[in-house]
């Protein structure tokens, strides 16, 4: 998995597929449903670039620590609304 940060959009990139914050927000709500049996994957489809990626609590957590170092925090969807 490669997460870089794009200190020029704010945008975090997970495999090439990037996230806003509430993108972020939202796979955190529903990956937090997991249980001790079962653990919730999504997959992410990015329409524009046609690219794809699994993110798991272990992705989330990959981000929580990346966002450690970048305090200005991911871009908000309405950082790229017209």
């Amino acid at each position: 998995m490669n997460i870089t940060y794009c200190n020029h959009t704010g945008l975090l990139y997970v495999d090439g597929v990037a996230f806003t914050q509430e993108m972020v927000d939202r796979l955190r709500a529903m990956i937090s449903q997991s249980t001790d049996q079962f653990e919730y994957q999504v997959k992410v489809f990015d329409r524009v670039n046609e690219s794809s990626v699994q993110v798991s609590s272990l992705t989330l957590e990959a981000i929580d620590f990346i966002m450690q170092h970048h305090p200005d925090g991911i871009a908000h969807d309405k950082d790229f609304e017209s």
